[in-house]
């Protein structure tokens, strides 16, 4: 009977991988929901700009040159700011909870283009199936990120289409126009919402590369595949590495920045204050010291005390805590920092140590 039984009444009865499959999806629904409406917009990662960039983009079409984030894509804020202007007009007492919701939904629409992947890659497995989306769910830097005002769930849902759509072309061995056009303008509309969408186009494209010195009898399809997907994800986004090459001299970051509040090396200035890793990076004087950011592990207080400024800057130490736990400190204790007390910090302790085994088992 496969993976779904037949009830006497006729109708369609869940296998149990399926049925907490759909149990899953659906607490993450009534989380992101929840969180849209009651988690505060200016909390996120640099929101109080992203809000002001999609109200710029919609009301006066312009990239906002002044903001520190005038080398982000507009490809989320095309989608939020209008959302943002509806709740202006709704009444709503924080108009961007429209634009936290759109993430949320972002988000469950990834968890279900997961599902999909899983099953390309690994069919009839359902249980592991089960185990991918229970660890996306569980996941704290996803639920993080889809209650934010941020462009990240947009770039991750259409980097997940992306290798739906590529693991499809591979396992049917259909390397057709029509669908490597398709897939050339999702991981180009991934670039023009951020920087990090070169990321997928770069592996889908390895993947074809792969495909086609693998399977000989298949190599002029996929080599053709490549190019078509290569040169359409790199013409859609195209004009926006025009303007910042222009504007900026750098195609994919710009260089320099606006005026704007006075920088502390490593942070993100505004209430959110979060440190992004590439200008802690930046702020590293020496080779050796830049050798030490990606090598140090942070021990012990990656477990200890697992957030800034106590766990100093450092790669993986920085990319495991605000994975599991809250590194930077914008979820746990606000955008506007307050004291770190005992109990917040025992139970980072714990998300931490709780991460270890899925983050072996992935």
């Amino acid at each position: 009977m496969g993976t779904r039984r037949k009830a006497l009444s006729g109708g369609v009865r869940l296998s149990a991988p399926d049925a907490l499959t759909t149990v899953l999806i659906a607490v993450l629904a009534a989380v992101v929901v929840y969180n849209a409406f009651h988690y505060p917009s200016v909390s996120g990662f640099d929101a109080e700009v992203h809000i002001q960039y999609a109200r710029t983009l919609i009301t006066e079409w312009r990239i906002p040159t002044e903001l520190r984030n005038y080398y982000t894509p507009p490809g989320f804020f095309l989608l939020a700011g209008p959302l943002v202007e509806l709740g202006d007009a709704l009444g709503l007492s924080d108009a961007a909870d429209l634009g936290q919701l759109l993430d949320g939904v972002l988000t469950v629409g990834t968890a279900l283009l997961l599902i999909a992947l899983s099953a390309v890659v690994f069919p009839g497995r359902a249980w592991l199936r089960v185990a991918a989306v229970a660890f996306f769910v569980a996941c704290p830097i996803v639920l993080k990120t889809a209650s934010m005002f941020h462009p990240q769930p947009l770039v991750a849902f259409l980097a997940m289409l992306a290798m739906v759509l590529a693991a499809r072309m591979l396992r049917d061995r259909r390397y057709g126009v029509g669908a490597a056009l398709t897939l050339g303008l999702v991981v180009g509309a991934g670039q023009l919402v951020r920087s990090v969408g070169l990321w997928t186009l770069g592996v889908v494209c390895l993947a074809l590369l792969v495909a086609a010195i693998a399977r000989t009898e298949e190599r002029r399809a996929a080599l053709r595949a490549l190019i078509i997907v290569g040169v359409v994800g790199m013409l859609v986004a195209l004009p926006w590495y025009v303007y910042l090459e222009t504007r900026y001299a750098n195609p994919v970051f710009g260089r320099g920045a606006p005026a704007g509040p006075s920088r502390v090396p490593g942070l993100v200035p505004g209430r959110s204050a979060a440190p992004a890793p590439f200008r802690l990076v930046a702020a590293v004087s020496y080779p050796s010291q830049t050798l030490r950011f990606y090598l140090d592990p942070g021990l012990p207080e990656v477990i200890t005390a697992p957030h800034r400024p106590r766990l100093a800057p450092a790669f993986w130490p920085i990319l495991y805590t605000d994975t599991w736990g809250d590194y930077f400190g914008t979820w746990t204790w606000g955008s506007i920092q307050k004291p770190m007390t005992e109990s917040i910090e025992n139970r980072l302790s714990v998300q931490t140590i709780v991460g270890v085994l899925p983050t072996l088992l992935a």
